[in-house]
C-alpha cells in the first residue's frame, strides 16, 4: 500500500499523475507537483506471470493463511489448492507476482514462476 503524500506548498493530498506507474505527484488544489525520469524496470513489464504451486508444501495455518491471501479464497479452498499442489495459483504482472512471491517465500511455500522471472 502506497503511503500518502502532501504538497509541499499547500499541505493537500498529492494524486498521482499516471496510476500505471510510479512517475511523479501533482498538487490538486494549488498545482505544484513533481516528475521522474526514472521507471523501474518492472513497472514497465507487460508480460503477465503465473505463479505456479508446487507439490510438498507443510500443510499449515499459515500456510493455508498465505495461499488464501494470494489467492483472495476463503480457508478451506486455500486448504484443497494446498493439498491439491502442482496447479497454477495465480496470474499477474510482474509488479504482482513480486508482491505474492514474498508472501509464498515468507512462508517457505514452494513454486515457481513461468515465463522465466528477472525480477
Amino acid at each position: 500500500m502506497i503511503e500518502k503524500v502532501y504538497c509541499e506548498k499547500c499541505g493537500s493530498e498529492m494524486i498521482s499523475i499516471d496510476n500505471k506507474k510510479p512517475i511523479g505527484m501533482n498538487c490538486p488544489n494549488c498545482g505544484w507537483g513533481w516528475a521522474s525520469s526514472y521507471i523501474n524496470e518492472i513497472d514497465l513489464d507487460e508480460k503477465i506471470y503465473e505463479i505456479i504451486l508446487l507439490e510438498g508444501n507443510e500443510i499449515s495455518n499459515a500456510t493455508v493463511r498465505a495461499i488464501s491471501i494470494v489467492t483472495n479464497t476463503n480457508y478451506l479452498n486455500s486448504r484443497k489448492i494446498l493439498m491439491k499442489g502442482d496447479s497454477t495459483l495465480i496470474q499477474g504482472n510482474a509488479r504482482q507476482i513480486k508482491e505474492f512471491a514474498s508472501i509464498l517465500e515468507t512462508n517457505n511455500i514452494k513454486y515457481k514462476i513461468v515465463p522465466e522471472y528477472p525480477y
